[in-house]
């Protein structure tokens, strides 16, 4: 039986950047007719146009589940509150976070009673904000606080995940700099209920080599915390139009298109076998994040690298 995955169709469309309705129901569209295709992470946007409700409700297939990433809305945020995140250790910023991921499940609701079924599966958060080299500025406890704060609401059948993002390090620039990995596992621990999701370029970036995504892994899973893997790539190449060990979303290499500039990313069909020989037939979320840095912009172009992407998958778990 093949796998099926949800998408991340912002990070495939540049909805942060442009909305473009057409370009958008093109993508969703196409993405429609795969079998393997079980849904898509949106970012909630809580202002601004992109995903209006109306276009949403209308255009979302009926077979498929969303799930909301918060991460896009509070990095906005940060823009103005430098100090926002779930884990922040400013408490006026941290309760401001927390007010936007409520905002969440209301708009999840409102969703679900347009559409007429529950729509949403699952909200993913952050150990927001990024850590700073003079002055500590989140904390395990500030997170475990906002958890269990979380974790006190009605949620009914959706599902809340943490995704793991490449921890503050005194050894490399870190592209995110959030919370460790052990951390945010003592307090899921200590709050209960709330799943891990393990984004293998994120891991990569963290640890600096394909090695690190697997060791977190087995963390997660030895901890019995793992709700979850993510396939997205990175390079080291600072050459590269997706940047030395930076978290932009860079597809495998090895897809049937054969560009040049994904044969450096460190993400491959190897790679991806590895993970699903580790994960064994374990029922997880599958998702994937892929983005078309390539100018000019085209979508018919970002549209084929998901469907070659999940094709790369389907081979690699055979192995």
């Amino acid at each position: 039986m093949f796998q099926k995955y949800f998408i991340s169709a912002y990070a495939s469309s540049r909805t942060l950047s442009t909305w473009d309705e057409a370009v958008e129901t093109f993508l969703f569209h196409g993405l429609a007719e795969s079998p393997h295709v079980k849904g898509i992470e949106v970012p909630i946007i809580l202002e601004g146009e992109a995903y209006p409700l109306e276009w949403l409700c209308k255009t979302l297939p009926k077979h498929w589940q969303l799930h909301l990433t918060t991460l896009p809305a509070v990095m906005t945020m940060a823009q103005q509150y430098p100090h926002a995140g779930l884990a922040s250790k400013n408490e006026e910023e941290r309760q401001r976070t927390l007010a936007l991921i409520k905002k969440t499940y209301r708009y999840a609701e409102e969703l679900a009673q347009r559409v007429g079924r529950p729509v949403v599966s699952a909200v993913t958060l952050y150990s927001s904000p990024q850590q700073n080299l003079e002055i500590p500025c989140s904390s395990k406890e500030a997170l475990q606080r906002s958890l269990a704060a979380l974790g006190e609401m009605e949620w009914g059948s959706i599902a809340l995940n943490l995704e793991h993002c490449d921890a503050f390090t005194h050894e490399h620039p870190a592209d995110k700099g959030f919370l460790s990995l052990e951390e945010e596992m003592e307090v899921l621990q200590q709050v209960g209920g709330i799943g891990l999701l393990i984004n293998w370029a994120r891991s990569a970036i963290e640890t600096r080599s394909p090695e690190g995504p697997l060791q977190h892994l087995r963390q997660a899973l030895s901890h019995q915390l793992l709700r979850g893997a993510v396939f997205s790539g990175c390079t080291s190449s600072a050459t590269n139009p997706y940047g030395s060990w930076k978290d932009s979303h860079m597809p495998p290499r090895g897809l049937k298109s054969d560009e040049a500039t994904l044969k450096e990313s460190l993400l491959g069909e190897e790679e991806i076998a590895a993970l699903f020989n580790l994960i064994a037939d374990r029922d997880l979320f599958l998702g994937i994040k892929i983005s078309n840095r390539l100018v000019p912009f085209d979508i018919q172009r970002s549209l084929a690298w998901v469907l070659e992407t999940i094709a790369l998958l389907e081979r690699a778990i055979k192995k």
